[in-house]
């Protein structure tokens, strides 16, 4: 996915290697290199980086473009909230954005989530980018949830989504946040075949601005979700003995800007394989593309720890957009 819309900005080279490229520009006032590294992506062009000097206690976040190579610094409040204090070292956090009818970026809000997890609530430190200034905010839930993955949020219309635990509805489920909306509430929402035993563990990617789902169920069917307003609407379901017969061992992500298309590794047949979800046509690709440093390598797929390597890995959902704008906000150039 490291190319997609590449093209349209002449860009010669994977989103990665912009994105290396451009955290290996930070330094201080005394032209020292800081340490710098994405700590979120998101659906609209931007990222969120985190950078502090190697000898120094304090950081700094900058939400940046890697390919205009604009950013803007945001800087820690002088005074941490309590369950904050320590955010700094392992912040967990996430961006998100609001943009106009024509997908322009209008304002975005970092948010980092209070380390002290509780059940039926969570509380945020949110930076909005409309007033440059940080507000604490606490979120109620519904019923007591244990909250998975919190690291990991999808950020997508101006919602960050989670992955939950809660035994009342039979396991995961998707814990979901406006943080444009102006409620106090979450919404969390069971997967649509939580009562179903399934191939692969839950878990969910993003596909043309929408949160999908996709698992195997016990009949052999491979399923799409697509998550609605009021709730999973199912989009798709294939059953082709080829597919099912291919070996498929490890869901990796959807194309971003085409939802029939989701790719999956097969330890069988030792590849990534693209799979059209509307007529169950599969191809399989024998080569990864990893990006370096010096620009880009092709690799075989196959070796032992691969699929290893797959589960372990998190596909993030920062793609270009269809036109790129300045950040909303005083720009800094690195």
């Amino acid at each position: 996915m490291a190319h997609y819309r590449c093209d349209t900005w002449g860009l010669e080279k994977s989103l990665e290697f912009y994105v290396s490229f451009f955290l290996k520009s930070f330094k201080n006032n005394n032209n020292d290199y800081l340490s710098a590294r994405v700590v979120a992506y998101s659906n609209v062009g931007l990222i969120l980086i985190y950078s502090k000097p190697l000898k120094e206690k304090n950081g700094s976040f900058y939400v940046a473009n890697p390919v205009s190579r604009e950013c803007v610094e945001i800087l820690f409040p002088d005074t941490l909230p309590l369950g904050f204090e320590t955010i700094q070292e392992c912040p967990t956090i996430g961006i998100v954005t609001r943009t106009g009818d024509k997908g322009v970026v209008l304002s975005y809000k970092v948010v980092l989530m209070d380390e002290r997890q509780r059940e039926t609530s969570f509380t945020f430190l949110i930076y909005s980018s409309e007033t440059g200034l940080w507000s604490l905010t606490t979120y109620h839930l519904p019923y007591s949830l244990i909250l998975r993955g919190y690291r990991l949020a999808i950020s997508l219309n101006e919602n960050l989504h989670w992955l939950s635990w809660n035994s009342l509805v039979g396991g995961r489920v998707v814990v979901s946040i406006d943080f444009y909306d102006g409620s106090d509430r979450c919404r969390v929402t069971p997967f649509p075949d939580s009562d179903k035993t399934t191939k692969f563990e839950r878990a969910c990617t993003a596909s043309q601005g929408f949160l999908m789902y996709m698992n195997i169920v016990s009949e052999d069917k491979l399923c799409l979700w697509r998550l609605q307003s009021d709730g999973w609407q199912l989009i798709s379901a294939i059953s082709p003995v080829a597919l099912i017969s291919t070996g498929l061992d490890c869901p990796v992500t959807m194309n971003p800007f085409d939802g029939k298309t989701a790719y999956f590794y097969s330890k069988e047949q030792e590849g990534l394989l693209s799979i059209n979800l509307h007529n169950g046509k599969f191809v399989l690709h024998n080569q990864l593309e990893h990006s370096r440093d010096d620009g880009r390598i092709i690799v075989s797929v196959k070796g032992p720890g691969l699929m290893d390597y797959f589960k372990k890995s998190d596909c993030s959902s920062f793609v270009l957009p269809q036109w790129l704008h300045r950040i909303p906000n005083t720009m800094t150039r690195v």
